[in-house]
């Protein structure tokens, strides 16, 4: 995929993740879950996504980072910034949303926006052995993180 189709890409999912409202509905969630939520406990690095023919991977795993806490939120890496985001679990759905960050700019190439991005467009999850595969809105790809 051509840079100016991954910013497409990112801007339609910004604006469908700007579109989620706080469906409050009173059902319970998996929010932390305890210890046979298999999300929390690691440190996850992203690995890749893949979308179509393209696939997008970070130089440096460790620079992009996602930890799950039992309390319902996550503590997110994405390059030289710092996220902190809230998450709900209901069997395999997963919804990611960002809430405070710090705002460095980081170097030219990184990924930190896309990344973000990504991690706002989150519907669903499966584990693969060790790796954790996230499904994204409107079939745009998956992304793989591994502990």
């Amino acid at each position: 995929m051509s840079r100016s189709r991954w910013i497409l890409l990112i801007c339609l999912l910004l604006a469908v993740a700007a579109c989620g409202g706080d469906d409050d509905t009173g059902d319970t969630d998996d929010r932390g879950a305890g210890s046979d939520n298999p999300l929390i406990g690691a440190t996850w690095e992203w690995q890749e996504t893949v979308g179509g023919d393209e696939v997008v991977a970070p130089d440096d795993p460790a620079r992009y980072t996602l930890a799950f806490n039992a309390d319902g939120t996550a503590s997110i890496q994405a390059d030289c910034n710092q996220v902190v985001a809230s998450y709900s679990i209901d069997e395999s759905l997963l919804t990611i949303e960002l809430g405070p960050s710090t705002m460095a700019a980081c170097a030219e190439g990184s990924l930190s926006d896309p990344y973000l991005t990504m991690l706002s467009a989150a519907t669903t999850y499966v584990m693969e052995g060790d790796d954790l595969v996230i499904s994204l809105f409107g079939d745009a790809g998956t992304m793989r993180l591994s502990p």
